[in-house]
């Protein structure tokens, strides 16, 4: 079973060496910023940082795994891998990772808009402003906040 498992992990991981190359390229991004030319230590602390990502790889699978194996049974493991190996797929293991960022994204307004258009009511209820002008997350009033008197 760990081994279906393992593999099931590794075609839907398969984007995990975009998601380094992503973090290596922001990370030098960030470290060259106001130099004309990344600096070696620099460079090398990059270095050090992808080869670390890649090195606790196996790590990272072995326990996804785990969590895996409480949730399916072996048949199961055997229709995810067929799934994950068909065109569909291998379609929606490239696009997931983009669908996520924007499915967070539209929660994330949708949530604000929401609160947004109950914060008169819940003001004058509580006798104090519920979201900041920043939105949610910047400075919103805490559950401790709002029952002091």
């Amino acid at each position: 079973m760990r081994d279906k498992i393992l593999t099931l992990i590794s075609l839907q991981l398969a984007p995990f060496e975009q998601t380094v190359a992503n973090f290596v390229n922001t990370l030098t991004t960030q470290f060259k910023s106001g130099f004309a030319e990344l600096p070696p230590e620099a460079a090398e602390s990059v270095a050090i940082t992808e080869a670390a990502l890649n090195s606790r790889r196996a790590a990272l699978e072995e326990e996804i795994a785990k969590v895996y194996e409480l949730h399916f049974t072996e048949k199961q493991a055997d229709e995810l891998i067929a799934h994950q190996q068909s065109a569909t797929g291998r379609h929606l293991a490239e696009v997931a990772p983009i669908i996520q960022q924007e499915v967070a994204r539209l929660s994330d307004e949708w949530l604000t808009a929401t609160l947004r258009s109950i914060e008169p009511q819940l003001t004058k209820l509580l006798g104090t402003e519920i979201m900041p002008s920043g939105g949610i997350g910047e400075g919103a009033t805490t559950a401790e906040q709002v029952a002091a008197p």
